[in-house]
């Protein structure tokens, strides 16, 4: 089973109406599941005895820019992150960006580590214990639910919209 095929049967039981089970245990069951599908990375030239490496041992927060950059502008950002005075910042930093934006979109060359973003923040947000993540971004003291999308992953077309894609993940 794929981790899309893994996360997605998670979620459906957790919304279900299990009535043996409460929101809370439900919402629980799918966190575990959200976490043990994204707390690690799977390194796929090495062998298949080997045991996937957890996120947090390899996982390094990339530098976002308020705006697109163009091919060749990010040895400028990086120049300008070095010589920018104390106090005055040319990139956010992840969790102030995710925080900042309902809605975001992170572009970038393929393997440039859009998916293992996804995965890090899914991960940091389904865990049992507090996390500066869930507190940053929880809404009237409820703390989010992630619902992790890899566009790869679900097969998406030009025709697709945010209710339908939604409506497939559901």
């Amino acid at each position: 089973m794929s981790v899309y095929e893994e996360t997605t049967k998670a979620f459906q039981a957790a919304v279900g109406y299990d009535l043996q089970k409460s929101r809370g245990e439900r919402l629980n069951a799918y966190c575990r599941a959200v976490f043990r599908a994204y707390s690690h990375i799977r390194l796929l030239l090495l062998p298949q005895d080997n045991a996937p490496v957890q996120m947090k041992d390899l996982f390094v927060e990339p530098h976002l820019s308020p705006r697109p950059l163009r091919a060749g502008e990010e040895a400028k950002l990086v120049k300008d992150v070095a010589q920018a005075p104390t106090g005055e910042s040319v990139r956010f930093p992840l969790l102030e960006a995710v925080a900042a934006h309902q809605r975001l979109v992170v572009l970038g060359d393929p393997g440039s580590g859009k998916s293992t973003l996804i995965q890090w923040i899914a991960s940091q947000l389904a865990m049992s214990n507090p996390d500066p993540w869930k507190e940053a971004l929880a809404r009237d003291r409820e703390p989010p639910i992630p619902i992790p999308m890899i566009l790869r992953d679900l097969g998406v077309t030009a025709s697709v919209t945010w209710d339908s894609l939604l409506a497939s993940f559901l």
